[in-house]
């Protein structure tokens, strides 16, 4: 994916919605087989010739209710959740599929702001709340994150394209909540739904590619 997103500007936010929508499509189906990826970033999506794209090396992945080979392998700082970053312990199938969504909200920050949503937190916290040198829990340091969170968020919504900022807003401010347990959609939090389920993140990235597909189009 890294080598295919210097597009052009007109058609750049179309297809990186697409792309946006086939990820979270195939993340959909790896959480319904009741497997987490665990490494979703830029470098492991493929992007095929027709543009579509796919989510690859499994190297990280875990099936629930299986051992894991790899638990202490070293994780990307870019991409993981702040509860993993701070030395959260991952106990449950959920944890994982939280992590995961943090994960997939990091890449759709970095595709259409070009920064990494974790180094934009990186500046924003005070050297004592950073991940690297923090001692205390995750729940005390998660008000300094919180606050980081909203001051890269509000700089980021001013950056988007106007035509889609309310609703990417929302939609990165569900999957990259600080805290995994108000992190994603409302409705699937409130018990409609799997907590962390993918699928109306899967419609609304669908919804904004063809919204984008049919802008593109129409100045073509």
């Amino acid at each position: 994916m890294r080598s295919q997103i210097d597009l052009d500007e007109r058609s750049h936010l179309a297809v990186v919605l697409r792309w946006l929508h086939h990820v979270a499509t195939g993340l959909q189906q790896l959480h319904f087989s009741e497997i987490a990826h665990q490494d979703v970033k830029p470098a492991n999506i493929l992007v095929m010739e027709n543009q579509t794209a796919k989510i690859g090396d499994m190297g990280r992945a875990h099936r629930h209710a299986m051992p894991m080979n790899h638990v202490k392998q070293e994780r990307d700082p870019t991409y993981s959740a702040p509860e993993l970053l701070y030395g959260g312990i991952v106990t449950s199938f959920d944890d994982r599929c939280a992590a995961d969504m943090y994960a997939f909200g990091g890449l759709v920050f970095f595709l259409v702001t070009g920064t990494s949503l974790n180094a934009e937190l990186t500046r924003e916290l005070a050297g004592m709340h950073h991940w690297s040198v923090w001692s205390g829990t995750f729940e005390e340091v998660t008000p300094y994150v919180r606050r980081a969170f909203e001051t890269v968020m509000l700089r980021a919504v001013a950056s988007l394209d106007p035509s889609v900022t309310q609703r990417l807003a929302l939609v990165m401010r569900q999957l990259c909540d600080p805290e995994p347990l108000h992190r994603g959609h409302p409705a699937n939090r409130s018990g409609d739904g799997p907590r962390y389920g993918m699928q109306r993140f899967v419609s609304a990235f669908d919804l904004m590619a063809k919204g984008a597909e049919w802008r593109r189009n129409r100045v073509a």
